[in-house]
């Protein structure tokens, strides 16, 4: 029997082995994080370790994550709780134990996180129920529609941690590109499943493409100035995929949480112009990037936004967060080491 779990962690630490470190070739003992479970979201159960458990996100993401990070669920209690749940909004966000600033704190949420409205709101505030079933108030301003799924949950876990395996191996040449996803699909769902704006303006798909892209970048650019985290995924902190993973994840498309390109998640590589095995700056000019692709570098991965910029989450010495850079040599932005090591990018077409 399949076997589920809800993050009962505002932000639960997920681990690419059971112990919590390792040893580096020069000796130090450094951290085996790898990811981060978002306070609601839903794990599949692998496997069970005296102290951990081994789970795979709903994003088809595997790694270990503590027993005491999580609470037990069956697949029926699992359907109840994603019915109707809503995300939140906002870098940290206070549920409450009274619809007023004055309440008290019960705990604090990032970005991603899921919770269950109960009631209208009231005075600013909604009612909402959490993971444990404790009840209290969010403002009603920090909640979003959910528009991710949990459809990988239900696929072979044994491809989907083969895939990961190979993505370091693989990158170079990896095409990525998920047989039978349909990006009109993702368009028609973005705009409820009506071909028309709220004002009755009939939209094509290009439209709604820039439509989709916009929210995508905007989405990004939420988490400017958030701390960089190895493994993180949250406004506590966030690392390069974990960044433009969530822009994806909160538009309602599951990419590949690491810095590569994978077969079988959405995101195909697209064909680039190079000069002497390096980016061509031509392909700026020329419209085969936009907004919201996603750039790769060795071991590290950015948002395209437009006229050569990016954003990304970077642990360089005096960044140590996301913030925006150029591809073009001159401007303010630019970050010469990274230009060098573009190697693809990829993204969504009609």
């Amino acid at each position: 029997m399949v076997s589920y779990v809800l993050i009962n962690k505002p932000a639960a630490v997920v681990y690419s082995a059971p112990s919590r470190t390792k040893q580096d070739e020069k000796g130090f003992y450094v951290s085996t994080v790898s990811d981060e479970g978002l306070y609601g979201n839903v794990c599949r159960v692998l496997k069970e370790e005296p102290d951990c458990l081994y789970i795979l996100s709903s994003y088809g993401y595997a790694g270990y994550i503590d027993k005491n990070a999580v609470l037990p669920a069956s697949g029926q209690e699992i359907r109840a709780w994603l019915d109707h749940v809503q995300v939140v909004d906002g870098t940290c966000v206070d549920i409450l134990t009274a619809p007023t600033v004055h309440g008290s704190c019960l705990l604090t949420l990032p970005r991603g996180a899921l919770v269950k409205p109960l009631e209208p709101s009231e005075e600013g505030y909604t009612k909402v129920c959490l993971a444990d079933g404790t009840t209290g108030y969010i403002a009603s301003n920090r909640l979003m529609e959910k528009r991710f799924g949990e459809e990988l949950l239900m696929e072979d876990p044994a491809l989907l941690i083969e895939l990961q395996k190979n993505a370091v191996s693989e990158r170079e040449r990896e095409a990525g590109g998920k047989t039978g996803f349909d990006f009109k699909k993702v368009l028609d769902k973005w705009y409820g499943g009506h071909n028309a704006d709220s004002a009755g303006t009939v939209l094509s798909y290009e439209e709604k493409e820039a439509s989709f892209r916009k929210d995508l970048v905007c989405t990004a650019k939420k988490y400017l100035g958030i701390q960089y985290r190895w493994g993180g995924r949250s406004s506590f902190g966030i690392d390069c995929s974990g960044l433009t993973h969530m822009s994806y994840l909160l538009c309602g498309v599951h990419i590949f949480r690491d810095a590569a390109i994978v077969k079988n998640y959405p995101l195909k590589r697209l064909e680039l112009q190079w000069t002497d095995h390096r980016f061509d700056l031509s392909n700026l000019e020329s419209n085969v990037l936009r907004p919201g692709d996603t750039l790769y570098f060795p071991g590290h991965v950015a948002m395209y936004l437009e006229d050569g910029l990016y954003i990304h989450s970077t642990g360089k010495a005096g960044d140590m967060g996301v913030v925006i850079n150029s591809l073009r040599p001159g401007h303010p932005q630019f970050r010469a080491d990274l230009l060098e090591k573009l190697y693809a990018a990829a993204g969504l077409r009609l």
